[in-house]
């Protein structure tokens, strides 16, 4: 059973995460978020470590089984006007993970077929690159520490 928060107060300091690392990517802890819910499961079945999800009703209940493979501190239950007032701005997905990034690898871990980018801020710009990696076979993409998304592995979503 997912035990999961309703949100009754936008004005929690645990929810002021999601709206003060939007335009950060990255804070001194390596704490980012992420969104939507191709990119945030993506994220919990890897070895990520989840300090929360925001999310709607209905992500909780298609994604249930995935949810309760996992050890997650916080789940917060919150409607998707909610979710926008959190984080400032219009959304166009149903859900965002605060995720803490890993330890980074060293190169000679990351396979043969690597791509390198650098200076990109448009996580759907990110997001196109890595969809295309996947499909030409590309096993690991390096990012700037700056970059809008993390991803460790360029697999299929």
């Amino acid at each position: 059973m997912i035990d999961f928060e309703i949100v009754e107060n936008i004005d929690v300091p645990d929810l002021q995460i999601y709206q003060q690392l939007r335009d950060k990517f990255f804070s001194k802890d390596n704490s980012f978020i992420a969104d939507s819910p191709k990119v945030v499961n993506l994220l919990l079945e890897s070895n990520i470590e989840v300090k929360s999800i925001l999310a709607t009703k209905e992500y909780y209940d298609e994604f249930k089984e995935l949810l309760e493979s996992k050890k997650i501190d916080k789940l917060y239950l919150a409607t998707k006007d909610e979710m926008q007032k959190i984080v400032g701005h219009k959304i166009h997905h149903n859900c965002m993970m605060h995720g803490i990034r890993p330890k980074e690898d060293s190169l000679s871990d990351l396979g043969k077929h690597i791509i390198m980018l650098d200076s990109i801020t448009s996580s759907e710009n990110i997001g196109s690159i890595v969809r295309s990696a996947a499909g030409l076979g590309v096993d690991s993409l390096l990012l700037g520490k700056h970059s809008p998304l993390w991803y460790q592995k360029a697999t299929s979503p």
